[in-house]
């Protein structure tokens, strides 16, 4: 199954690649390493659904690869800023000049966690308002810090306790809106 699943998009990061190399156009080359970004970080959540057998016996191992924290932050911005534009939705994203340039960790995770609270704010967060994606590093700690906040509809406390249960929402009425 994994092959039947990776193949294809293996080949379009294939044939982002290649364009890449072959295209000059600023604007073109922008839109493909959007491509490329997001086809990189599908490619890790299918890589996560088809090991999930590793993830509910705690054996899933976390990647400690170098990072650019800045660039990564601003192709994750960068994405979501086009479907937040599209929505009438402002989205700041701010990254403390004080962030190294390069850290360890697993950038692959900490995007897909991003990438669900990003999603999140712009799908309940109603036009004309905003959405935060403040990212510092604290180097008392050693600690990289990323936080989404917007201008949304909210949740109560009492439905915060729920939506860490699996397959929980707040209120399901909310899918709705």
């Amino acid at each position: 199954m994994s092959h039947e699943i990776r193949t294809p998009l293996n080949a379009i990061l294939g044939f982002v690649q290649l364009l890449q190399h072959h295209t000059k156009d600023e604007k073109t080359l922008k839109y493909l390493n959007i491509i490329r970004n997001s086809s990189n970080t599908l490619l890790s959540v299918i890589n996560d659904i088809l090991d999930f057998s590793k993830i509910e016996s705690g054996k899933l191992t976390i990647e400690e690869l170098p990072f650019n924290p800045h660039n990564e932050f601003l192709a994750i911005a960068q994405l979501f800023g086009i479907s937040a534009k599209e929505r009438s939705i402002e989205l700041i994203n701010t990254i403390d000049p004080m962030t190294p340039e390069c850290l360890i960790g697993d950038i692959m995770r900490i995007k897909q966690i991003i990438y669900n609270f990003l999603s999140n704010a712009l799908k309940f967060t109603p036009e004309h308002k905003r959405v935060y994606l403040d990212v510092h590093y604290d180097h008392n700690s050693s600690r990289l810090f990323a936080s989404v906040s917007d201008e949304g509809i909210g949740i109560s406390q009492e439905a915060q306790t729920k939506i860490f249960q699996a397959f929980e929402q707040a209120d399901n009425s909310t899918t709705r809106k």
